[in-house]
């Protein structure tokens, strides 16, 4: 038996819930809210090319703000310090999306090591917690 969510009539089953969830996230790492915030953090290091000349892109690199290393665009993300926690329901749904949009002060860039780490011990705490 599969949990459900019952709004204006409509069940939602779990898989809905999470695909909703899902969709949030996907259109906040597109949103410029998201982008805004990345770019602010972006560190340009020069590139040379082989024969010792400057090439015409630098290198693009972050600093994670827990392990203090360097690190390419491909191999971080943008955590939210204070985590969004969970979306059970459609309920849920305004908090989430509140939560979702803070403010950049609520924003970390991590490698994606640290950034596995910080969620686990997230999911961990929110266990005992709730």
């Amino acid at each position: 038996m599969t949990s459900q969510c019952q709004i204006n009539n409509m069940n939602y089953s779990k898989k809905d819930i999470n695909n909703i969830r899902g969709a949030i996230r996907q259109a906040y790492h597109m949103s410029d809210h998201y982008k805004g915030f990345l770019s602010t953090r972006r560190i340009e290091l020069p590139r040379y090319k082989k024969d010792g000349s400057r090439a015409k892109r630098d290198y693009v690199r972050y600093q994670c703000d827990c392990c203090k290393e360097m690190t390419s665009g491909t191999n971080i993300d943008v955590d939210h310090i204070d985590p969004i926690g969970s979306f059970k329901s459609l309920d849920d749904i305004e908090r989430f999306i509140k939560k979702v949009y803070c403010s950049w002060d609520n924003l970390q860039v991590l490698c994606d090591p640290c950034h596995l780490e910080k969620t686990n011990m997230d999911r961990d705490y929110s266990r005992v917690i709730f």
